[in-house]
């Protein structure tokens, strides 16, 4: 009798901790760079992933809760050279492709599904209008609303970590470690008294 209590409190905290994890937000700075010969957009966009599909996705019309933050910083084009914040876009495209991506790591060149991440497979692209940078086609962005430099994406990589604070998920996680641990011992003494 004593046991069956003891695996049912150990079930319940398992699934407090589960249920923890997974209503903990996850969003995720990505760095990207578009270039071609001297022009160049650069900048970063913060996705919530939790709300993005991998593999899959799509259009992305903005304001969405999807994209927490966005700015792009365009130098050496024809035209709409400047920055510009996550305000100055009406929509995003992120397209993992067919196949899921590792979001750990850089995301250009990936497979996905036969294909390249970054090329033939999937695609990364901005939406605004002039002078803000506008997608073209797939991992093709161009300045001036369209009307500018032609730009191909080059990298996008999740930004690294400043430092190793633990997320709050994580030290959620951590907690009810310990507390299952310290039930069981507690109900293992308790059982063989």
């Amino acid at each position: 009798m004593r046991v069956s209590r003891l695996i049912k409190s150990l079930a319940v905290f398992f699934l407090l901790a589960v249920s923890a994890l997974s209503v903990e937000a996850a969003p995720m700075r990505f760095n990207f760079t578009f270039a071609t010969g001297g022009a160049t957009a650069v900048g970063f966009i913060v996705l919530e992933t939790t709300l993005i599909p991998n593999p899959g996705g799509g259009f992305i019309a903005l304001p969405d809760p999807s994209v927490v933050d966005l700015q792009v910083t365009v130098s050496g084009a024809a035209g709409g050279n400047g920055t510009f914040g996550i305000a100055s876009f009406t929509a995003v495209v992120f397209d993992t492709g067919p196949g899921a991506l590792n979001l750990r790591a850089e995301l250009v060149g990936q497979p996905s599904g036969g294909g390249s991440w970054g090329t033939t497979a999937g695609d990364f692209n901005l939406f605004g209008v002039a002078p803000t940078p506008n997608g073209v086609g797939p991992f093709n962005l161009e300045s001036n609303g369209g009307a500018g430099t032609t730009m191909a994406l080059v990298s996008m990589a999740a930004a690294a970590s400043p430092s190793q604070v633990p997320t709050m998920s994580e030290w959620m996680l951590l907690l009810m470690v310990l507390a299952v641990a310290s039930l069981g011992v507690h109900q293992l003494r308790r059982f063989r008294a």
